[in-house]
């Protein structure tokens, strides 16, 4: 992410409000903030859980972090059994990171 107060943060962080805007708020009208509340929580659900990043070799961002986490582990000696996979097979993700993904298409919701 850079320095405090760097360039990258903010332009990540606009980038993420833009998106949230575009995708949850325009051309929407909610008749109370519970509604609104709870369309902005169903999305982050998905943002964080759901969407696949290209730039985490089109994993969703919870699935790239608990590959990595495993990676982690391995790397410093400890074994892991992924739960649903075949000990220690990791599909090789499009990119050629080594984590689990690799869908190159795209998912929404």
């Amino acid at each position: 992410m850079g320095t405090v107060d760097g360039d990258y943060g903010y332009a990540m962080a606009e980038s993420f409000f833009s998106s949230a805007k575009r995708e949850v708020v325009d051309g929407e009208h909610f008749a109370t903030r519970a509604e609104a509340r709870g369309e902005t929580f169903t999305w982050l659900d998905w943002y964080n859980a759901a969407r696949l990043d290209s730039s985490l070799a089109y994993c969703p961002p919870i699935e790239y972090g608990e590959d990595l986490a495993k990676q982690s582990l391995v790397a410093w000696g400890r074994s892991v059994r992924p739960a649903n996979r075949q000990a220690g097979a990791m599909r090789r993700g499009s990119s050629g990171t080594g984590f689990g993904c690799g869908n190159p298409g795209m998912s929404r919701r």
